[in-house]
C-alpha cells in the first residue's frame, strides 16, 4: 500500500513538471492526488499545502463526498478556510 502512495506522489510530481502551461483542472487533480497520498503517510501539513495549491489552481474546486474519503473532504474544507501558518513548501 505504501508503495502505491509513493508512486502516486512521483507520478503527480512528473505531471506537474509540465510547468505553467499545465491545465489548471489537471493541476488541481494532481494536487488532490498528492494531498491524499500525504494524508496516508500522516504528513498533514504537506497534505494541506497540496490542497491549498489545488485551490489556487481551481478556486471553486469541489470533491464528491460519495466517492472521496471523508478525511480528504475535510482537508479541502480546512484548506479553504484556515490561514496558512507557514510558507507553502515548493511543490514538485
Amino acid at each position: 500500500r505504501q508503495a502505491r502512495f509513493e508512486e502516486a506522489l512521483e507520478t503527480a510530481g512528473r505531471g506537474r513538471s509540465v510547468g505553467p502551461e499545465l491545465d489548471p483542472a489537471l493541476a488541481a487533480e494532481l494536487d488532490v492526488v498528492s494531498a491524499s497520498a500525504e494524508v496516508a503517510f500522516g504528513r498533514r501539513e504537506e497534505a494541506l499545502a497540496y490542497m491549498r495549491a489545488a485551490l489556487r489552481a481551481v478556486p471553486a474546486l469541489s470533491l464528491e463526498p460519495s466517492t472521496t474519503s471523508p478525511k480528504i473532504v475535510r482537508l479541502l474544507a480546512e484548506a479553504r478556510t484556515a490561514p496558512s501558518s507557514r510558507p507553502e513548501p515548493p511543490l514538485e
